[in-house]
Parts: C-alpha cells; structure tokens; sequence
C-alpha cells in the first residue's frame, strides 16, 4: 500500500515535470478555484480581465496594428495576403 502511494506520488512528479509553464499555471488556478466561493472566483475573473483589457489597450497604444489583412478561405489558396495601407481607412 504505502509502495503504490510512493509510486502514485512519483508518477504525479513526473506528470508536473512535463507540463509547460501555462499548464502549471493554470492547474494552479484550477487548484485555487476549489478553496473560494462562486462570489470570489467572479470577482478574481472580473479583475484579470480588466488588467488583460487594461494591457491589450497600452500593447495596442505602442505597437499600433496599421495592415489591414485578408485571408482567402477558397480551396485554391492557402497564402495570406496583406496590404499596407500606412494606417488610412477609405
């Protein structure tokens, strides 16, 4: 018994070991999930997106996107195609 739980343990160990950074995050996460109430779990998803939202706004601030971007869906083409347009709308 005590032999299986070491092996389960280790097993575990190595399953870790494995993940990528975003996955350990998010078991985290999953993890954390478990110890609040509903209430909380809103108010901490509700206050991530507001700073992700408050992010993207400054990323999109210094790094304006000015190529608009088409992708041909037809069978025939898989390339896509952009135009640089130097920020103009017509």
């Amino acid at each position: 018994m005590l032999f299986q739980k070491i092996e389960e343990l280790s097993q575990e160990r190595d399953d870790l070991d494995s993940l990528s950074l975003e996955d350990l995050f998010l078991e985290a996460d999953r993890i954390g999930d478990k110890y609040l109430e509903s209430a909380e779990i809103a108010e901490n998803r509700q206050k991530l997106a507001l700073a992700n939202n408050i992010i993207n706004d400054q990323i999109d601030k210094f790094f304006p996107d000015t190529e608009d971007e088409t992708i041909d869906f037809s069978a025939k083409s898989k390339t896509k195609h952009r135009s640089k347009n130097n920020g103009k709308k017509y």
